[in-house]
């Protein structure tokens, strides 16, 4: 998550958003998986695991 709030809080340029759209979409479907879990413990490992590497993905 830390890798979205940095690329959300510095996107200065629609280029910026552009380059990313592909991530950006996937993280929207991580999101809406995300949502199904009340409890924070409840979220697998994997969905986890996806949405680090997804947050790699961004390109600053």
């Amino acid at each position: 998550m830390k890798g979205l709030f940095e690329f959300l809080n510095n996107v200065s340029k629609r280029k910026d958003v552009e380059e990313n759209l592909e991530t950006l979409k996937q993280f929207d479907s991580l999101f809406k998986e995300l949502n199904k879990y009340q409890n924070p413990f409840d979220i697998p490992d994997e969905l986890s695991e996806e949405m680090l590497k997804i947050s790699k993905r961004l390109k600053r």
